[in-house]
């Protein structure tokens, strides 16, 4: 068939003599082509991971800073504080033996005359409040410690002792991911202090 096509000058002479690409020129194409797409796919893998590992930190972070905020509103206006032993000074860090521990419970008396407390559960990694007689409700997750400390804020230097003296709550959260793939170091101490405004001593 060909030879009759050639013969009768139907086609031009040159386009049966072109050729192919050759096996190596096919097999080095998917090659470099495989190469490319590798480095795509890895560039695509660090980057999605780099973004998953930052939003499992930022959602760490936040969920932090609700129960900070939760513990703060709920023991501001408390009547009573019990189970807390009085300390003078801050805690404070030791290089040698880390921090100070406090204690991990706070029962209280809310504003409204409930019996209440706020618990740190080390087997669930939760920071519950359980108010009244009712359920205890999950304020953080992952957490990997709680410290409550309870003092009396020290007179200036020179000063007189203040009279009607609040005392003073400290508590310090260390949240942790369930990975360590979260971030540098994987977890974030959140500490913050807050005066008992119903509640003084002469």
């Amino acid at each position: 068939m060909k030879d009759f096509f050639k013969g009768a000058g139907l086609l031009p002479e040159k386009l049966f003599c072109r050729k192919g690409f050759t096996l190596l020129e096919v097999l080095l194409s998917v090659t470099i082509f495989s190469l490319l797409l590798s480095a795509l796919f890895m560039f695509y893998g660090g980057a999605l991971q780099g973004w998953s590992r930052d939003s499992a930190a930022m959602d760490l972070q936040q969920n932090a800073r609700i129960a900070v905020y939760e513990i703060t509103r709920e023991l501001r206006y408390a009547s009573a504080v019990e189970g807390l032993s009085d300390r003078s000074i801050l805690p404070l860090y030791d290089g040698e033996g880390g921090w100070q521990r406090g204690a991990g419970l706070i029962a209280y008396t809310s504003s409204g005359g409930q019996k209440s407390e706020i618990a740190y559960n080390e087997e669930k990694r939760t920071i519950t409040l359980r108010i009244g007689n009712g359920p205890p409700n999950e304020l953080a997750n992952n957490v990997a410690g709680a410290d409550f400390f309870y003092y009396f804020p020290q007179p200036v230097a020179g000063g007189s002792e203040p009279e009607g003296r609040c005392p003073m709550i400290l508590f310090r959260l260390k949240v942790q991911g369930e990975s360590q793939e979260l971030a540098p170091g994987g977890s974030y101490i959140l500490q913050s202090s807050l005066r008992l405004q119903n509640i003084s001593f002469e």
